[in-house]
C-alpha cells in the first residue's frame, strides 16, 4: 500500500464485520503502514454502524454487478473495462493493480504476533 509523500493521517472505512476488519491482518497492513511512512501520524479505522448507514459507493456497486451479470468477463483486465464502462455518462476512473501491487502479510504477522499478543491486549476507539 503506497501513501502519498507527507500524508500525516489515513483513514480507512470498513463494514463492522469483525472476522474481516479486526484480525491480525489488518494489524500487519498498519505495521506495514507506519514502517514505510515516516510522517504517518494516525490512521483511523473506522467502522459502519450495522444496518444503520449505505455508503454512497454502495449504488456503484449496485450498478456494476448490474452490468457485469451481461458482459462475459474471462480475466481480471476485462474487469476493468467492465467497471470503467458501467456508467455511460461520466465514466469511472478505474486503475487496474497486478501481482506487483499487493503485499503477503502473512510473514508480518508472523514476525509480530507476540509482540502484539502482549502489546495490543486493549483497543482504543476514535470516535
Amino acid at each position: 500500500m503506497q501513501v502519498k509523500k507527507g500524508k500525516k493521517k489515513i483513514v480507512i472505512w470498513s463494514d463492522n464485520c469483525g472476522r474481516q476488519n479486526r484480525n491480525k491482518f489488518s494489524m500487519s497492513m498498519y505495521h506495514k503502514l507506519v514502517q514505510e511512512t515516516p510522517n504517518l501520524e494516525l490512521i483511523q479505522h473506522c467502522y459502519l454502524e450495522t444496518g444503520h448507514m449505505q455508503m454512497s459507493v454502495d449504488s456503484m456497486h449496485s450498478l456494476i454487478e448490474r452490468v457485469s451479470k451481461q458482459a462475459t468477463i474471462y480475466s481480471p483486465i476485462e474487469w476493468c473495462n467492465v467497471i470503467a464502462l458501467a456508467r455511460s455518462k461520466k465514466l469511472y476512473n478505474v486503475v487496474c493493480l497486478s501481482h506487483h501491487d499487493f503485499v503477503d502479510l502473512k510473514c508480518v504477522k508472523k514476525t509480530n504476533q507476540k509482540q502484539w499478543t502482549n502489546r495490543l491486549m486493549v483497543l482504543k476507539l476514535i470516535g
